[in-house]
This record gives C-alpha cells, structure tokens and sequence, in this order.
C-alpha cells in the first residue's frame, strides 16, 4: 500500500467518488476504423448485329466495382486509473469500468485492450510501459489486501471460536448422577 500512496495523484481533472484514489492520469486515443466507397471503376462491353437491312439487335453489359477505402478517426480523451475503476472521458468510445467488472486487460508497447465481459475496448497512449508497471504494483496491493484480510479473518474466527468454547465449559450444565434404590435407607 506504502508504494501505491507515494504515487497518488492529489489532484486530477476528474471527480472522484469517496476513499478512491488515482494513480494515473494521462492522455489516451482511442481510434474508429470503416470502410467507406469512394468511388466506383467501371468496364463496360457493348455489341450491334444488323442480320437483316432494317432490323438491329444491340447487347451490352457493364459492371461496376466499388472503390473502398479504409478511414480511420481519432478519439482523444483522458485515461484514469484509480483503485476503484478505470475511466476513459472521450468524447465517443469512452468507458468507465469498474475493476471488479474487468475481465483483462492485454498491454502492448503503445495501446492496450481492456475487456469487461462482452464489451471490448482498444486505448492508445504513450504511458503504456509505466501502466503496465503500475497494474503490476496495483496486483501487489491487492493480494497483500486479501492476505491481510484473510489472516485477520483467521484470528477474528479463531477468537470468536475460542470465546465459545469457553462459554460453553463456563455455562454447561453440571450433570449428577445419583442411583435410587429402594433398599437404600
């Protein structure tokens, strides 16, 4: 936790919900490729038979081909990751997952994809080497998390089945035995 403090970001361009912490802010693209027609290259072929004085019979055909080209368009925004979620404000293609929602995040040297169930999304920034690091530390931060949370767990069961056992020595009924018998005086 100590490594991740020293890299809180104290100020960040974007509202943070209560006890969420930012540890990245920077720029990100996000990019929309399609394919669009631009033009078409047309061929045609054409013919005229005249059989007989009076009578012609023409044919012809042509064809078509679209012209494809592929555009791409860019997608500015700001990236954030915090200990809760991580956000793209963009003004198209933007997300806002909240980490237990993620399912992956596959890092490249200048974008990564980030998965959260079906939905797929592509980020592109020059930070990518230092995000991946901070993944990394953010995991680490995590499982010390969950270990602590584990032990502590561990001794609050352990307490409360020791607490137990004691009241029960403490409170259990004492048992006597006493035989009865008619020939006893």
């Amino acid at each position: 936790d100590n490594k991740l403090d020293e890299i809180e970001l104290k100020q960040v361009s974007m509202r943070l919900n209560p006890k969420e912490s930012c540890y990245y802010e920077g720029v990100g693209k996000a990019y929309n490729s399609k394919d669009i027609v631009t033009g078409y290259d047309r061929t045609s072929n054409g013919y005229s038979v005249s059989p007989m004085k009076g009578l012609s019979i023409h044919n012809s055909s042509g064809k078509s081909t679209a012209i494809r080209k592929t555009v791409t368009k860019e997608y500015p925004g700001r990236l954030f990751f915090t200990n809760h979620r991580i956000v793209f404000l963009a003004e198209r293609y933007g997300f806002d997952i909240d980490l237990d929602n993620l399912s992956n995040i596959t890092m490249y040297n200048d974008y990564m994809e980030i998965f959260s169930g079906s939905k797929f999304y592509r980020v592109f920034s020059d930070d990518c080497v230092y995000i991946r690091d901070l993944i990394v530390l953010m995991n680490m931060a995590y499982e010390e998390q969950q270990e602590k949370r584990k032990q502590s767990s561990f001794i609050h069961q352990t307490k409360k089945e020791l607490l137990k056992s004691t009241e029960e020595t403490t409170t259990a009924p004492v048992k006597q035995n006493f035989s009865t018998s008619e020939n006893a005086i």
